[in-house]
């Protein structure tokens, strides 16, 4: 598994949202072992997950630092996307 992962995918359902939640969440041991006993296919998944989610976190940020005079703003209103 030695090749970056910049494809994404759409988080459209309840699975996808809590093994994101999962992987943002788990502590250093909990995501090391969760690791070393996934499959290299969950790994990718993991993975596109986790891009898809950066790329949806820069979207939002660039829309709303065009529309906010200061960067406090806008985190106020990231703060509405957490997981």
């Amino acid at each position: 598994m030695g090749h970056v992962v910049t494809e994404s995918i759409d988080i459209m359902n309840e699975r996808d949202q809590k093994i994101l939640r999962f992987i943002l969440t788990a502590d250093k041991d909990t995501l090391t072992d969760w690791f070393h006993s996934s499959s290299a296919a969950d790994v990718e998944y993991a993975a596109k997950l986790l891009c898809s989610y950066l790329q949806d976190l820069q979207e939002k940020l660039s829309v709303y630092l065009d529309q906010v005079d200061n960067v406090d703003q806008a985190a106020a209103l990231l703060r509405k996307y957490r997981l």
